[in-house]
């Protein structure tokens, strides 16, 4: 999630993540145009060295979300 992306994830399942299962960066200059939400969704991390990286300015939502399959 970069660049002032404003929206909702609902209803997902993510598999075999890089570094961090999600990344949350902030808006890029002046962009500041609401935030996101991440909704009912399920996350195998079993390559993930974190869970959430969240940049600073970062507004983002998570709820009902699980993360399992972590080593």
């Amino acid at each position: 999630i970069d660049q002032g992306w404003n929206g909702t994830l609902e209803n997902f399942l993510m598999l075999g993540n890089g570094d961090n299962s999600f990344e949350i960066d902030g808006p890029k200059g002046s962009y500041y145009n609401g935030n996101h939400s991440i909704l009912n969704g399920a996350v195998m991390s079993w390559t993930s060295k974190s869970l959430i990286f969240f940049e600073e300015g970062s507004n983002t939502d998570i709820s009902n979300t699980y993360f399992y399959d972590l080593d």
